[in-house]
């Protein structure tokens, strides 16, 4: 059964974004968001942090994002996984179809 994947997230670039081109010259900009999470008074604040992939001409078009830029990102979620030293790893990754600066 095939279901919706779809998120919308909301925080401010942690790095500089870094933008680059792949061996068949499409744009690719990579940056990180930290998002603060909601919690009752007394309780102390979660934070999480997300991986932000953005391609081709969206990834050009937002290529002026900054550090400390709050921003709305929409798009897929997508896990990586690759194998290190014989022990598989993962990450969860937002492949961004629209960006908003805030």
């Amino acid at each position: 059964m095939k279901t919706e994947n779809m998120a919308r997230i909301e925080g401010f670039i942690t790095d500089e974004p870094v933008l680059e081109k792949t061996e068949s010259k499409k744009s690719k900009l990579t940056f990180t968001i930290e998002i603060k999470h909601v919690v009752k008074p007394g309780v102390k604040e979660r934070v999480s942090f997300v991986d932000i992939e953005v391609w081709g001409k969206l990834a050009e078009e937002n290529s002026t994002l900054q550090k400390f830029n709050r921003v709305r990102v929409e798009g897929n979620i997508v896990q990586d996984l690759w194998k290190e030293r014989k022990e598989v790893l993962s990450r969860i990754v937002i492949i961004a179809s629209a960006i908003t600066k805030l």
